[in-house]
């Protein structure tokens, strides 16, 4: 809830509501007509409208007209709704009275909305309050319904104020609770779509459907660049279901144009109100376009791994203040979901896309490999273009030996479209109607041009032109190997005729094989190397003279003996007169190289005939493939690890654990599955940046590694998500086990640039049964658990409601209470407990407080949560346990026998801190541990297990009680109220407040004390404040009471002063 208001003067309004949600909206308009129509009545008022107040965005909106008839009109109808401003409405009214208005007084949007629910006559303006705040107003009809005129005293007013405040005060924590489990539930459904894999744009439009629901929002759109980096947008997906109505749009328009030029969120509570602009002056330029009709929008980014906005979600509706503050965070979270369904496509886009090269750069390897004819060439590289990149046609030019002046022009394939020869100018080279020519080098040289016609038309686009280049350079060589053999024929069949010219012509193969990169090699019959280019110098480190000298001895002995297999095929079916080897056939070796080590080689081997057909030896032309198996295989390790840990990544997790799942029944064993979310880790990254957000991550991939079994897998799922991956789990009880060595390992301090961080985690644990086979299934049950952990911020499957402070300052908090505890400004407050039936004063609750320099008193339900979550449950309970002691000897003292209670929370009751309780308490001694009550809450008692029963027992044997506290509050019943081990039941305050006038917290009460009783249990009353309450539960049978209209809670000096004063016995005044 913000803290800001409209105004310094008592009275001004503060947020009380926020907005409103269907379906729960339908349960909340039909509570409150019912508790209008009480109102109506017993005042004698006619219609009226209820208004509650935004303090973020500083107006009063209606949540319903009600009439006392009983009919309802929601707020958010046109007839009805309208916003009223912060300031325009309490000048007419003091704040705890009732006052008649004429219609000239009110203000002017209200009119049709009185007009609308049946209020023509004079206007009753009711303020509704808690205490000095204003959380909205009513406007009532004066008339009754039978036509006469009421009385309105001025206590009449003031009764009728306090009435309706105290009335529609209660809504509160339903409108609160209405709206976290509706987001959680969103936020939920598209985590599990992102489990699941589903598609990206299924899950788009289950965000888009969810925020439409959540928001009842006029419309909701998916709006992305027509095109990456350019300045139109477009609408892909829409709530109306039509999201080609909107056209393409320029990216600096309304609230989604100001997130894709900003990458921040936008919220427009009224477009048309004049002072909303001079707040937002950077949004103003964004709405200058008349095709914006909506008053209310919003918008959130969604980026992609670069962190660059790719899409926007937005909002819109016809009517101003539909939007608060708490609707754009709840946006802002759904789209980070987002994000991550976004980076994980473009992910596997990379992945695909780097997969499709290699392998084309494979098929165009092989398929050119010993090619020695440029028409077989032009063939084979046709046949692949046509088949991976869809082309319909093209042409290949060769200068072979006789230049540019005389090319040669061949087609790839048979084109499958009518297209025109190059045309070559010797001047201006080669032209082409269908597009530009791709230059083929070899060196230095350009020895062939490549033209082509694509599916798409004569345009490349980067991806295209790439992806040629890969085509060019493998072709150059391919090229080059066939003018060197047509040289090698040229310079055989010239060789006789002349010594010159066979100089000649072998200096021209020398050249052309200089400059092959790849390898040749001819040996003879007996496996001696007759020829060898130069270029083997660069694969192997060994000059052409010491691999001739070598033979066969370079190539490793396996690689070798794939040779002789391979060539025995080949030599068989040259003479049984089958084809030898096909274009597309080759096999990898490896050889040694002059540092000693293997290089991988891609060969194709040919056979070398006599002029009788005997095989007189063979040729191998190899290229190095070393790269190529490097990049495939940094591949395959990115495609299944995290890059930034080095941990499995979803995918290989998600194959170990169907792997795991396969065979458990081979051991007779079970797999489980933590599913570790770190805590408030977002704020890491707000406050102190991305690099330092990585530094926690690694250090926490450290802790967590360490906490695990050898054999256990540790993953990374992205974001602070993190997974452990046990296998052969006999002990059921292993995993919480490892759960809880994980939670104490992030209890420790992190150093991060000089700042100590204290950091926790919420884990869910699933163990699978034999029935369980589907991976997904398990990995989701554990992501359920986790939240559920979270949602009562436990650090394992569940714990305490609230685990960050209103201001989001727990990360500074921390730090500065473990000084606190270090310089002992922790002290214990006492609340009396009495007897109802005789007032005497049986016993104190110890209460926390803390009283910062700067901060001034900090209440507990923002120290002790932050505490916890950063490792400091055990200190806390130390100082607590320290106080209460020291108490109990000092009532001793006095002559009173009062025993003290002390609180502990679900992270502080756990084996490890009652074995410590035990420990301090064995040396305190039984006339302190006897005196000495331990108050836990429902969510600890959902988890008794059997090693906490242990130390339960042994501190009961030293006389400590055990009381259940708030009971009510949780998710307990009354059967668990009978089965758990307390000597004491203290209901919360919720139905002894409500207990004198709502029958059923009175049966509760009554059922709860039946219960005790039926134990030997005593039952306590919290939060009594009136007489009525102590009256109430005194006649009921409820042994003891405890609140405020007994006493606050008191230092020990004040307690102590007033036993040796009144000898114990509570007088009440």
């Amino acid at each position: 809830m913000s803290s800001r208001r409209p105004s310094s003067s008592p009275g001004a309004p503060v947020d009380r509501l926020g907005s409103i949600v269907d379906p729960e909206r339908v349960k909340l308009l039909s509570f409150v007509s019912k508790v209008a129509v009480r109102a109506c009545q017993s005042h004698g008022i006619g219609p009226l409208i209820i208004f509650f107040y935004d303090p973020e965005m500083d107006y009063f909106r209606p949540l319903g007209a009600f009439d006392p008839d009983g009919s309802t009109v929601d707020g958010l109808d046109d007839a009805i709704y309208c916003v009223v401003r912060g300031r325009e409405i309490p000048p007419l009214f003091t704040l705890n009275s009732a006052a008649p208005v004429s219609h000239l007084q009110l203000p002017e949007s209200l009119g049709r909305s009185l007009t609308s629910a049946g209020i023509i006559n004079l206007p009753l303006l009711v303020p509704l309050h808690s205490g000095t705040e204003l959380f909205g107003f009513v406007v009532a009809d004066t008339i009754r319904a039978q036509g006469d005129r009421a009385d309105y005293t001025s206590d009449a007013l003031v009764a009728l104020a306090k009435s309706l405040s105290e009335y529609l005060e209660t809504l509160v924590p339903l409108v609160e609770l209405s709206r976290s489990e509706s987001m959680l539930r969103l936020l939920d459904r598209v985590s599990s779509a992102l489990i699941a894999e589903v598609g990206v744009e299924e899950v788009i439009q289950l965000a888009i459907e969810g925020v439409s629901s959540l928001f009842g929002s006029g419309e909701v759109r998916y709006v992305t660049r027509v095109s990456p980096g350019g300045d139109t947008t477009k609408v892909i997906a829409s709530s109306t279901g039509n999201p080609g109505r909107h056209g393409i749009r320029t990216v600096n328009e309304g609230a989604s144009g100001y997130v894709f030029s900003t990458g921040s969120s936008a919220l427009i509570g009224d477009r048309d109100a004049k002072e909303f602009w001079p707040k937002y002056p950077s949004l103003e330029p964004f709405f200058a376009s008349p095709k914006l009709s909506a008053l209310s929008s919003m918008a959130a980014p969604v980026f992609n791994e670069m962190g660059r906005v790719v899409a926007v979600i937005g909002a819109t509706n016809d009517k101003p203040g539909m939007f608060s503050h708490a609707d754009l965070r709840i946006l802002e979270s759904l789209c980070a979901k987002l994000s991550s369904v976004i980076q994980r496509e473009e992910l596997f886009t990379i992945y695909r896309r780097r997969v499709g090269e290699l392998e084309l750069l494979r098929r165009l390897s092989i398929g050119t490999s010993g090619t020695r004819s440029y028409v077989r060439l032009a063939r084979e590289v046709g046949s692949i273009l046509r088949s991976d990149l869809h082309v319909l046609g093209g042409f290949l030019a060769v200068a072979d030996g006789r230049g540019w002046s005389d090319p040669i022009v061949l087609p790839l394939v048979d084109n499958q479209v009518d297209l025109e020869l190059p045309y070559y100018d010797p001047s201006d080279g080669f032209s082409w109607k269908h597009g530009e020519p791709l230059p083929i080098i070899s060196g230095n040289d350009t020895i062939g041009y490549l033209f082509v016609q694509m599916a798409e038309g004569p345009d490349a686009n980067a991806e295209w032109l790439r992806l040629m280049q890969t085509v060019s350079h493998q072709l150059g060589a391919a090229l080059a190997n066939v003018m060197a053999y047509n040289s090698s024929l040229s310079a055989a069949e010239e060789a006789g005729t002349a010594a010159a010219k066979a100089h000649r012509e072998a200096e021209k193969i020398r050249a052309i094989t200089d400059t092959v990169r790849d390898v040749i090699i001819v040996f003879s019959a007996q496996g001696n190397v007759e020829f060898v280019t130069p270029s083997v110098t660069e694969i192997s480190g060994y000059s052409p003279e010491e691999v001739t000298e070598m033979g066969l001895k370079l190539i490793e002995t396996a690689s070798r003996r794939r040779i002789f297999i391979e060539l025995r095929r080949m030599i068989a079916d040259f003479q049984s007169g089958r084809e030898t080897v096909g274009a597309d056939h080759s096999i990898e070796l490896e050889v040694y190289s002059a540092g000693g080590s293997l290089v991988l080689l891609e060969v194709k081997l040919s056979l070398l005939h006599g002029t009788l057909g005997q095989v007189e030896g063979f040729v191998a032309s190899a290229r190095d493939v070393s790269a190529r198996k490097e990049l495939e295989e940094s591949l395959r390790y990115s495609a299944y690890h995290d890059p930034l840990t080095g941990l499995p990544n979803r995918r290989m997790i998600e194959q170990r654990l169907t792997e795991a799942l396969s065979i458990r029944g081979q051991t007779a064993s079970e797999v489980a599955i933590l599913f570790v979310d770190l805590d408030g880790f977002k704020r890491i990254n707000d406050t102190m940046g991305h690099e330092a957000g990585d530094q926690v991550l690694l250090e926490v991939t450290q802790r967590i590694v360490a906490c695990v079994r050898p054999y256990d897998t540790v993953g990374r799922l992205g974001g602070d998500e993190f997974v452990v991956l046990l296998e052969g789990v006999v002990d059921r009880n292993l995993p919480a086990a490892i759960a809880r060595r994980v939670t104490e390992s992030l209890e420790g301090n992190i150093y991060i640039s000089e700042r100590q961080l204290l950091i926790s985690a919420s884990i869910g644990v699933a163990v699978s049964s034999p029935s369980t086979s589907d991976a997904s299934e398990l990995l989701r049950r554990a992501d359920a658990a986790m939240y559920g952990a979270k949602r009562s911020g436990g650090s394992i499957s569940v714990g305490e409601q609230d685990q960050h402070l209103s201001n989001d300052r727990s990360l500074l908090l921390a730090p500065q209470l473990l000084l606190a505890l270090d310089n002992s400004e922790l002290e214990l407050h006492f609340q009396p407990i009495v007897q109802i039936r005789t007032g005497e004063i049986v016993g104190y609750e110890g209460l926390l407080r803390w009283y910062h320099e700067s901060l001034g008193w900090v209440p507990p339900a923002d120290f002790v949560p932050s505490g916890e979550a950063a490792g400091l449950a055990g200190a806390l309970a130390r100082v607590v346990l320290n106080e209460a002691i020291s108490m109990i000897r000092k009532l001793s003292a006095i002559g009173s026998d009062a025993w003290v209670s002390i609180n502990y929370s679900p992270r502080q009751f756990v084996s490890k801190r009652l074995e410590d309780l035990l420990a301090v308490l064995t040396v305190a001694g039984r006339e302190v541990s006897s005196r000495l009550v331990v108050e836990i809450t429902e969510t600890s008692a959902l988890y008794w297990d059997d090693d906490v029963a242990k130390w339960v027992n042994k501190l009961d044997s030293l006389g400590v009680r055990f009381a259940l506290d708030d009971f009510g509050s949780g998710f307990s019943s009354l059967s668990n109220l009978r089965d758990l081990p307390v000597q004491i039941v203290k209901v919360d305050r919720k139905f002894v407040q409500g207990a004198p006038e709502a029958r059923m917290d009175g049966a509760i009460v009554g059922a709860v004390l039946m219960m005790a009783r039926s134990k030997g249990a005593m039952i306590i009353g919290e939060g009594v404040e009136t007489p009525d309450q102590l009256a109430l539960l005194r006649t009921m049978g409820v042994d003891m009471a405890q609140g405020y209209l007994i006493s606050r809670a008191r230092t020990v000096s004040d307690v102590l002063l007033y036993h040796e004063s009144l000898y114990g016995v509570w007088q009440a005044s």
